[in-house]
């Protein structure tokens, strides 16, 4: 019925006008989704102003830590009220100057013995004592900062096979990474562990060093932590057994427990985890 009432002049002008209302539709679409996402920043703002103060960050009196004990006592640690425990009564006792590894499946509470042990999260209970000192008695800057040492940059760059790496770059050392410098995964791996060797603490966190490296990379970061660590303790969390095989003892964690606790020889023997671990390496 319409077909004859319609002239081809309204007709066009009709379908010039639809296809502007969709086009400013899609323009609202569009303004009201980066409109979200702008909001998203703000809003992330107002969630950490409103998170409570993490502590103390330096006591009157400083501590330095001279020896690396370290000694967790039943510790239970969880996120939230509603989540089930993170760690679970879990007790560890590390000598000064030995090498500790650790592994589990996702989810065992690797991660969180970390996150007690720098206080990123408090825990519910229990006790974690350094060199015997309680450390909720540390103000956080004693706790995770380190004193430097004065060894040699390149020295450290050389032995761990990145001083040629660094100084292809016309800056060297003074280099932007993002901007002039640039380094594959690996790289940053074998970056990272130099910041650590050349900080020279007492007390050493390697998570995951290994992780997304090739062999020869992987053997240049095993050789390093084994023989330029000596004297310092050192906790590795790892999922290869390559890592770790040479600590003097492995801890298994599960479920957020000490599950077993041995050298690799005797882990090999009596851990069915590990000797599962072991036979998928070795294939």
């Amino acid at each position: 019925m319409l077909k004859n009432n319609i002239s081809g002049t309204l007709a066009a002008l009709s379908l010039t006008f639809n296809v502007s209302m969709v086009g400013e539709v899609n323009m609202w679409a569009k303004f009201l989704i980066e409109l979200n996402n702008m909001m998203s920043s703000p809003q992330r703002l107002l969630e950490y102003l409103k998170m409570a103060h993490e502590g103390v960050l330096q006591r009157p009196t400083f501590f330095k830590i001279l020896q690396g004990d370290i000694q967790f006592e039943q510790v239970c640690l969880r996120y939230r009220q509603d989540l089930p425990l993170a760690l679970n009564n879990f007790s560890l006792t590390i000598p000064k100057g030995s090498k500790i590894g650790i592994m589990g499946r996702t989810g065992a509470g690797k991660s969180s013995i970390l996150a007690s042990l720098l206080r990123t999260a408090i825990p519910e209970s229990g006790k974690i004592y350094i060199d015997g000192k309680d450390y909720m008695d540390l103000g956080l800057n004693d706790l995770r900062s380190h004193i430097y040492y004065n060894r040699e940059i390149n020295e450290i760059l050389s032995i761990i096979g990145l001083e040629n790496i660094v100084f292809r770059f016309s800056k060297g050392l003074e280099s932007i990474y993002g901007d002039e410098a640039f380094f594959s995964a690996g790289e940053k791996q074998l970056l990272c562990l130099a910041r650590a060797l050349i900080k020279d603490t007492k007390i050493l966190i390697i998570d995951e060093a290994t992780a997304n490296v090739d062999r020869e990379t992987e053997r240049v970061i095993q050789h390093s932590i084994k023989y330029k660590t000596l004297g310092r303790t050192v906790i590795i969390i790892a999922h290869r057994i390559t890592t770790i095989r040479d600590c003097d003892k492995i801890v298994i964690v599960k479920d957020g427990r000490c599950s077993e606790f041995g050298t690799h020889s005797e882990l090999s023997v009596n851990s069915q985890y590990y000797k599962e671990i072991l036979e998928q390496t070795e294939d």
